[in-house]
């Protein structure tokens, strides 16, 4: 499971997203610096290259 989080969320924070990922045994987090609440309008290109690599493996 990829769980994408961004490093400046002032609503979900990053610790809450960790949470999740480290609920699952293959369990991944991502942190895009720069990125609000809304990694994949912040950060579209990042976001889109996290996605496509993790569908890719």
């Amino acid at each position: 499971m990829l769980v994408v989080a961004g490093a400046e969320d002032g609503v979900a924070g990053v610790d809450k997203p960790r949470h999740v990922a480290s609920c699952y045994p293959a369990g991944r987090l991502e942190v895009l610096a720069g990125s609000g609440h809304w990694p994949w309008v912040d950060e579209p290109t990042a976001f889109r290259d996290l996605v496509t690599g993790f569908l890719a493996d």
